[in-house]
């Protein structure tokens, strides 16, 4: 069911009763609410570790660093689901810092929990930054109009697997994929990263689509910068 919201409530997001509203490129969605899913996988539960371990981390600071972490967040801009400037708070940031711990079939990169605040947030993104199949050689590559990646910055790929024209991608998760070390040279074969996850490369044969998700992370501190999220193109 699609929802078109009054002057009394503008937008919504979440549960209540029985009903989820859903934001959708078409609008407000109503849907029932969804059985909850206990996930025992692997990776939900090597997520679950992290955030206790986090927490764990948070609690053990004194006064004084999380009072750090609320002065850092203070130089922050925060935005909630709906795009609306919020204040953050310390414990907001070190969590935003330190949930990250990326892993998949193709391999683990965990990052050590930074208890103090992060000194720099220099992460840059990849101008430009494109998905691209090369048909010529069947070799995917990740590529900018940038030379290099930035010398601050760590770059994590997540990439989608395969999909027909007709469904969608974003039901699903997109696994990690592969990790890209500061000045590395554009462009960036990720062929072997991908079919390791998926098994295959895109067909352009049926017009299959993938997306890449590229995010960044100070080299030092680990702080997250912009994250951008691309669709493959067929050259």
């Amino acid at each position: 069911m699609l929802a078109k919201l009054g002057p009394l409530v503008s937008e919504v997001a979440g549960s209540i009763g029985g009903a989820t509203f859903q934001r959708s490129p078409h609008g407000t969605v109503v849907r029932s609410k969804p059985l909850g899913i206990v996930r025992r996988g692997t990776y939900s539960s090597s997520a679950r570790q992290r955030l206790k371990s986090v927490n764990d981390t948070w609690k053990t600071l004194t006064p004084t660093q999380q009072g750090d972490w609320q002065t850092f967040a203070d130089t922050q801009t925060w935005y909630n689901r709906f795009g609306d400037p919020i204040v953050g708070t310390g414990y907001m940031a070190f969590l935003k810092n330190n949930l990250a711990n990326y892993s998949s079939v193709v391999g683990a990169y965990p990052l050590a929990i930074q208890p103090t605040y992060p000194t720099t947030t220099l992460a840059v993104l990849a101008a430009d930054p494109e998905f691209v199949y090369e048909l010529a050689t069947n070799t995917l590559f990740f590529s900018s109009s940038d030379a290099a990646t930035d010398a601050n910055t760590l770059t994590v790929l997540f990439m989608s697997q395969p999909c027909s024209n007709g469904r969608s991608v974003w039901n699903r998760p997109i696994p990690y994929g592969a990790r890209i070390g500061n000045g590395t040279a554009f462009n960036i074969d990720i062929t072997t990263e991908y079919v390791s996850l998926h098994g295959r490369l895109p067909d352009k044969a049926v017009s299959e689509r993938a997306f890449l998700r590229i995010t960044t992370k100070d080299i030092n501190t680990y702080y997250p910068g912009l994250e951008t999220t691309v669709r493959l193109v067929y050259k």
